[in-house]
């Protein structure tokens, strides 16, 4: 298990700051909250609870409907936080291979899910388009590894 961080902020303003500056100081900010909880994610436990649900989903229950969408939010932005740190260069000093390793050599497992539509549809009372819009959230989960994959080589030098 990994430690989680807290992140705590205090801001003083001495002067003006333009409109630049704030928005520079802003999105540091943020990248460091999203890289201190990066590591504090079980990202396993999300795929595995993504795979849970989108084997059978369960008839009106919006609580799981909701935790499956942030799910699937949340093992996207983890990919796209290592897509982050390799374009900044940090591959050895941010600990992209841990974060790969803690998804694992096999990948998302949630793109090898077979999805029933028409479950979905049934259960959460979803139209098409819902379908469509998680569809293409896992497709986009499965391009992320794939392009991090190939930018880390991860998968061959793990062997």
């Amino acid at each position: 298990y990994l430690p989680r961080i807290v992140v705590t902020c205090s801001v003083t303003f001495v002067g003006t700051m333009n409109k630049w500056e704030l928005s520079i100081g802003l999105v540091t900010f943020f990248i460091g909250v999203l890289e201190a909880s990066g590591g504090s994610i079980d990202i396993k436990k999300v795929d595995k609870n993504i795979c849970k649900v989108l084997g059978k989903p369960t008839d009106g229950n919006p609580a799981e409907e909701s935790a499956l969408m942030k799910n699937l939010q949340t093992y996207y932005e983890y990919l796209d936080n290592i897509n982050d740190r390799i374009d900044r260069g940090w591959r050895e000093e941010a600990n992209v291979k841990t974060l790969l390793q803690a998804i694992g050599e096999e990948g998302p497992q949630m793109v090898k899910v077979t999805v029933d539509a028409e479950a979905f549809k049934k259960a959460y009372e979803w139209d098409d388009d819902d379908v469509d819009t998680m569809t293409a959230t896992i497709l986009g989960i499965k391009y992320m590894w794939d392009q991090v994959t190939k930018r880390t080589n991860f998968l061959q030098s793990s062997n």
